[in-house]
């Protein structure tokens, strides 16, 4: 596959991805929750948008960690995404304080183990669909190239 078909494929995924994750924030926890409007409309804005660079930077991370060993790249994976969910936790709280006027209120335990645990299911499940969109990109590569030298 060629290079601007994969680019076009991530950028798709990545889209459309990010715009799933704003609407099922909106539907599941902006409406029912007694946030007004100025703040909960641009806070999901910025979650989402930090979600999608952070994603970016995670992609440039697993890119690097893939030309290591197994024992390198797999330790390098998996803490790039705990300091990832941990970054976007800390930034969707800092910027839902900010919006009500806080400069930072201290979060509770319970409020880090949700939100964190929220973003680190949100980032695990963008990087095994990476992964799978990966490996069956070179699944792909690979059988082609092998029907060519079988006809």
């Amino acid at each position: 596959m060629k290079l601007e078909s994969r680019r076009y494929l991530f950028w798709a995924f990545q889209l459309s991805g990010w715009g799933i994750y704003a609407l099922l924030t909106e539907i599941m926890i902006k409406l029912p929750s007694n946030e007004p409007w100025q703040i909960h409309i641009p806070h999901l804005l910025l979650d989402t948008l930090c979600g999608l660079f952070i994603t970016l930077g995670l992609r440039k991370c697993y890119l690097f960690a893939r030309t290591k060993s197994a024992n390198i790249s797999i330790p390098l994976h998996v803490s790039a995404l705990l300091i990832a969910s941990i970054v976007w936790t800390a930034f969707k709280w800092a910027a839902l304080q900010w919006f009500y006027g806080h400069w930072w209120s201290a979060m509770s335990w319970f409020d880090f183990g949700t939100w964190s645990t929220a973003s680190l299911t949100m980032l695990a499940t963008w990087t095994g669909l990476i992964l799978v969109l990966h490996l069956t990109l070179i699944t792909k590569r690979k059988n082609k190239k092998l029907l060519l030298l079988l006809t």
